[in-house]
């Protein structure tokens, strides 16, 4: 877990904390839960089982001018070789690093200009996250058909070899 205080009061904190996970390649969705902001990495057909960042925004701050917030990024599967939260992390605290000193109006304004309503992550509940279970289920079957493809190609080819 890591700890971050951002130099604005805690509404304009969040908002950089959207924008950031807005501009984020890696994460596909993401919903504002009041005191936590969750970020869902999806599962992929050919990699890992996503990962989830968390982005605690607690509603009692020390001072009204600056937010201190706790980021974490953890797998949806603990097995989960191919996926690395810690990747998924660093991107959001490099974003973040640079967004924090921006003034939030602007940055509201650039980021309306670049992304539609339509276009948004932010989803209303982490309900409309998607569900890793699928997407595992389909790349079984995926891996399924190719391995008997390759076996049907296979048995062809080794009976041509053997007629003459």
């Amino acid at each position: 877990m890591t700890t971050i205080a951002l130099e604005h009061p805690r509404e304009d904190a969040k908002t950089v904390i959207k924008a950031s996970i807005e501009r984020m390649s890696s994460i596909d969705a993401y919903t504002d839960e009041g005191q936590r902001i969750v970020g869902q990495q999806e599962a992929s057909l050919m990699g890992g089982n996503g990962a989830r960042l968390t982005v605690d925004v607690p509603e009692m701050q020390e001072n009204e001018d600056k937010t201190v917030v706790e980021v974490n990024a953890e797998k949806e599967v603990s097995i989960d070789m191919a996926t690395n939260p810690e990747d998924i992390k660093s991107e959001f605290l490099d974003i973040l690093n640079n967004l924090r000193d921006d003034d939030v109006d602007t940055l509201l304004e650039e980021l309306s200009k670049d992304i539609s309503p339509e276009q948004s992550k932010e989803v209303t509940s982490s309900a409309s996250f998607g569900d890793a279970q699928s997407t595992m289920g389909k790349r079984f079957i995926i891996i399924f058909v190719v391995m008997m493809l390759f076996t049907l190609f296979f048995g062809v080819m080794m009976t041509s070899m053997m007629m003459p």
